[in-house]
């Protein structure tokens, strides 16, 4: 499937609705997300935002009790940790990071 540029745009500007409602909503989960930030998939955005445009995500998963108390089942929470830097002003910062995220090294 070919992107358009719109679509790009599009991306672009979840991505950047996604970081600030993160930023002023840190520890919310995917629904929290999609509902304060109006997007079309969440996951997708939080997944673009970090390998596509370079923001410092950080996912934490928390249990949580059900409506009923005996079982739980896990939520996952994420927080806003950085924006991207210009490239000029940090060479080699998101492929550092990315490899300390993954274990790889580059």
């Amino acid at each position: 499937m070919n992107r358009t540029s719109a679509n790009v745009e599009s991306r672009a500007a979840e991505c950047r609705r996604a970081a600030d409602y993160m930023a002023a909503h840190p520890g919310c989960t995917l629904r929290d997300l999609a509902a304060g930030a109006s997007l079309n998939n969440a996951s997708k955005v939080v997944s673009g935002l970090i390998r596509d445009y370079g923001y410092f995500v950080r996912r934490e998963r928390v249990r949580t009790p059900c409506r009923d108390g005996e079982q739980s089942r896990c939520e996952t929470h994420y927080w806003l940790e950085a924006r991207p830097v210009a490239a000029a002003a940090r060479p080699g910062i998101v492929r550092r990071f990315w490899g300390w995220l993954t274990g790889r090294k580059s």
